[in-house]
């Protein structure tokens, strides 16, 4: 222990460091006492007076310091809550336009149990490998945990049929590892609507949490469709349970959402 510590100990717990240097100090006159180096007799209860003296300090040191711990603690709990709130409960964040596998991976892998897509593209998909998103997807399809997947094109223009090609596409070569795959995957088109009009939206669950991934079109602007420079995650239940009550359900079961077989 350093000179400066020592001091800084010294500081803060003077009024212990008296109630032992008085009991060393008695224990030695009862030693020396007993030696016949000092003939002034100790008090008959003077061990037990000051054992109590040192008890009720040391007591009082306890709750001096409960008070200050307590106030360092509160300090502490709200610098941790500031760093929380800032860091680790971030419902809503930006991601960019999926460049790599990784990427793609964070945005639509991990989803088990139910998962609804309105609106969706797979545009972005010509922007990672192929080969990588079909093994993304067998991967969810297998998965015994998943349950039910609803798909709702919107096709009232060309992209928003292209929209549904392509992802038939990727759906036919899906099944060559997943046979089963058209078991757990319902598709649906609206041909009276256009894929511009509305964003992509897509809303399930994704390692227990409720995940909503919806596109950010550029306000103001007739943006490409299915090809925009960021998407909106939603982490938060209560946010992607209106979604799919306000959105995605009243759309799938409306009369002009008819089935359609992708894997034909």
């Amino acid at each position: 222990m350093t000179r400066e510590r020592v001091l800084k100990r010294l500081r803060e717990d003077v009024h212990l460091w008296l109630v032992y240097i008085v009991a060393v100090v008695f224990v030695l006159w009862h030693l020396l006492h007993a030696l016949q180096w000092i003939h002034l007799e100790p008090p008959e209860h003077g061990f037990l007076f000051f054992a109590v003296i040192g008890i009720l300090t040391l007591a009082a040191d306890r709750i001096w310091e409960t008070e200050e711990t307590k106030e360092q603690v509160e300090a502490i709990t709200t610098k941790l809550s500031t760093a929380y709130e800032a860091l680790l409960d971030k419902r809503v964040s930006l991601r960019s336009r999926p460049s790599e596998s990784q990427e793609y991976a964070y945005l639509w892998g991990g989803y088990t149990g139910s998962y609804r897509v309105y609106n969706p593209s797979y545009r972005v998909d010509n922007q990672v490998k192929e080969d990588e998103i079909v093994n993304l997807l067998v991967h969810r399809y297998r998965d015994p945990n998943f349950e039910e997947a609803r798909y709702l094109f919107l096709t009232g223009d060309e992209a928003g049929c292209e929209d549904l090609k392509r992802f038939s596409r990727l759906m036919k070569r899906v099944q060559k590892h997943c046979p089963n795959v058209h078991k757990k995957v319902l598709v649906k088109e609206i041909k009276t609507e256009k894929s511009s009009s509305a964003c992509e939206m897509y809303l399930g669950t994704r390692y227990g949490n409720h995940r909503a991934v919806l596109e950010l079109k550029a306000p103001g602007i007739n943006s490409e469709h299915g090809m925009p420079e960021y998407y909106l995650v939603i982490d938060d239940d209560d946010l992607v349970k209106h979604y799919l009550r306000s959105h995605f359900e009243p759309a799938w079961e409306s009369a002009s959402a008819k089935d359609r077989d992708v894997f034909a």
